[in-house]
């Protein structure tokens, strides 16, 4: 990132000013694995990590059945996820970290609240009226039903869930979620698709380094896209995966990727070190829960561009020190005689 802001073609103060920001964030990263190692600061990180973004569920939830879902869910005013596509991702991400939480309270009450917060967030992605995000949903839904103990009662209990938000949707939105089989004919759609062309033009172009942060210059489409106009289709990378493209060329991407995979590989691993542990089953369950949100993420992250929000890397920043803290505890690898698995999530051996 730092040689292709020293090599960008976008004006060069915008390049280092996104430069500073998400060296802000690595330096969070780094200051997590740091301070965060017990299990108790674990649970408390998660705790604020939940609960940062899970507000805005909740909030938005609420919002949607008072409003019967006409108006959208928008996010806090100035963030990164301020758009009502950003904020229905970004509570996605963090949903599963609620069936976490479920499974550590022991108060009757508390554990119904977070049933409740769970129903809201979900209810608050669909108000977002974000088709990206409902796509996320429903995919991280699949995978966690279908990995869990009881599929048919989870997929149950997670389609009534669905059932009940969408309930609440105004016309308008099932109108807008149609839209997605009809891509081809959709001006958003189609504007998602210019701008990947762009990028992938441009990183023909500028192959190992790409063309540094901030792809949202208006040069570059217009370069880079010959059927492109001023005021046809709005900037931006729309695509993590494009978005790390363009402004990183291949290896950029490649890097990109391969940390989402090994992340991904890591906390499966975790988790069957974990199983064999007495006491531990609230750290393989973390462990998958973080899978099945990087599961939403990745899969809404498809189609916006939020490879630089901060919540994604402090998931890994909170894989790292699960990693640490499974060499504390002194887990194996491979366990003659693992315990019975806590069921949430996929069944893990056939990906480790």
């Amino acid at each position: 990132m730092s040689i292709s802001s020293f090599l960008t073609i976008n004006p060069k103060d915008r390049v280092w000013d996104q430069w500073i920001i998400v060296s802000k964030t690595y330096l969070m990263v780094l200051l997590v694995t740091m301070l965060v190692s017990k299990k108790q600061t674990i649970i408390w990180y998660v705790y604020v990590l939940l609960g940062s973004v899970a507000f805005f569920g909740v909030k938005g939830g609420l919002f949607t059945i008072v409003t019967g879902g006409g108006d959208r869910v928008w996010g806090a005013p100035g963030s990164v996820i301020y758009g009502n596509n950003e904020v229905g991702l970004a509570i996605v991400m963090v949903v599963p970290l609620l069936a976490f939480l479920y499974f550590e309270l022991k108060s009757t009450s508390a554990r119904l609240a977070v049933i409740l917060a769970g129903v809201f967030c979900a209810i608050g992605v669909l108000g977002t009226h974000s088709r990206g995000a409902a796509l996320a949903l429903g995919a991280m839904a699949i995978f966690l039903g279908f990995g869990s103990k009881r599929p048919f009662l989870s997929l149950s209990a997670i389609g009534l869930v669905g059932l009940l938000g969408m309930a609440v949707m105004p016309n308008a939105w099932e109108s807008r979620m149609a839209t997605i089989q009809e891509f081809d004919q959709d001006a958003s759609a189609l504007s998602r698709l210019g701008t990947w062309a762009t990028l992938w033009r441009v990183a023909l172009d500028h192959p190992f380094f790409g063309a540094g942060f901030a792809v949202d210059n208006p040069m570059l489409y217009l370069k880079y896209n010959p059927l492109f106009q001023l005021g046809d289709i709005p900037f931006g990378p729309h695509s993590i995966y494009f978005q790390a493209l363009g402004e990183h060329g291949f290896g950029g991407l490649i890097v990109y990727v391969s940390m989402l995979v090994v992340n991904w590989f890591t906390l499966a691993r975790l988790a069957k070190r974990f199983a064999v542990l007495p006491d531990h089953e609230w750290a393989e369950r973390l462990c998958r829960m973080l899978q099945v949100g990087f599961i939403g993420f990745c899969s809404g992250g498809a189609f916006l561009g939020l490879m630089h929000w901060d919540v994604p890397y402090f998931f890994i920043a909170l894989t790292l020190v699960m990693y640490r803290y499974a060499n504390d505890q002194g887990a194996v690898i491979e366990p003659e005689k693992p315990r019975e698995s806590v069921g949430v999530g996929i069944r893990y051996g056939r990906w480790t």
